[in-house]
C-alpha cells in the first residue's frame, strides 16, 4: 500500500501543528532563561539602585545651598525610583520557572490526537487506555496533542504502531506514562541514543514531556522500538 495524496496533505497539516507548539516551546525555554538571569541579578541590581537613590539624597544633603545642582540630584533620584518600579514589576510578572498548572484530562486529549494521527499513516494505530477519565498531567492541551502526534509521526516508517496510556506509581508518586511501540528494527542501541538529536518530532516529544515536568526515553524491545513518555499527575482541582 502506497501513500496518498489525501495522507501527505493530512500529515503536512499535522507537522505545522506540531511546528507551532515547538515554537512556542522554544520561546518557553528562552524566556526561562532569561527570568533565571533576571532573578540571579535582580539583588544585584537592587542594591545598585538602592545606592544611587542614598547618593542622591546625600548629595542633596551636602548641597542643599546650590540650587543649580538640585535639578540634577532630583532627576537622578527620579531615575533611580524609575529603575527600581521597572525591577519590582519584571519580577512579579516573571513567568514561574515550574509549571504547577494542570491542563486537560490526559485520556481525552491522547484519543483526540490518535484519531487525528490516523489519516497521515500508513500503519494502522493501536489504543489501548488504562487510565481514568479524571487523570490530569501538567501538560498544556496544544503540548499534550503535540506530543501525541509527533510520537506517531515519527514512526511513519513502521508498518505497526500501538500506544499504551496508563498509569504507574513510583515511590508513592503517581505518574501517566503513554507508551508508544513500534515494528521499526533497523536501529541498534547506539542509533537509539542519537535518535533525540537526529529527529526533531522527538524533540518536539521531550520538549513538550520537560515543559509538563516529566520525561522522555527510548530503548529497543523485542521486535521493534518503545518509546516511553512519562508525566507527573496533578490534582484535578488545579486544573484549567
Amino acid at each position: 500500500m502506497n501513500e496518498t495524496a489525501g495522507m501527505l496533505e493530512a500529515r503536512l497539516a499535522l507537522i505545522e501543528r506540531i511546528r507551532r507548539v515547538e515554537h512556542a516551546l522554544a520561546h518557553a525555554e528562552q524566556a526561562r532563561v532569561a527570568m533565571a538571569l533576571l532573578k540571579g541579578r535582580s539583588h544585584d541590581l537592587g542594591n545598585s539602585v538602592q545606592i544611587v537613590k542614598l547618593s542622591a539624597q546625600e548629595i542633596a544633603r551636602r548641597l542643599a545651598d546650590r540650587p543649580d545642582i538640585a535639578e540634577l540630584v532630583t532627576d537622578m533620584a527620579g531615575a533611580a525610583d524609575h529603575a527600581s518600579g521597572l525591577l519590582q514589576e519584571m519580577m512579579s510578572s516573571a513567568r514561574p520557572l515550574d509549571r504547577k498548572i494542570a491542563g486537560p484530562v490526559v485520556s481525552h486529549g491522547v484519543r483526540a490526537a490518535i484519531e487525528a494521527a490516523r489519516p497521515a499513516l500508513l500503519a494502522p494505530l493501536e489504543l489501548r487506555i488504562e487510565l481514568d477519565d479524571t487523570v490530569h498531567s501538567y501538560c498544556a492541551a496544544d503540548e499534550l496533542e503535540a506530543l501525541v502526534l509527533a510520537s506517531a509521526l515519527d514512526a511513519s516508517t513502521a508498518t505497526r504502531i500501538s500506544f499504551v496510556l496508563r498509569e504507574r506509581l513510583v515511590q508513592g508518586k503517581r505518574w501517566v506514562e503513554l507508551l508508544r511501540v513500534d515494528d521499526r528494527q533497523q536501529f541498534g542501541d547506539g542509533e537509539l541514543a542519537h535518535m533525540f538529536e537526529e529527529s526533531s518530532l522527538l524533540r518536539v516529544v521531550a520538549g513538550c514531556a520537560k515543559e509538563a515536568q516529566g520525561a522522555v526515553s527510548l530503548s529497543p524491545v523485542r521486535g521493534g522500538i518503545e518509546l516511553a513518555v512519562e508525566l507527573p499527575v496533578a490534582p484535578p482541582f488545579q486544573s484549567q
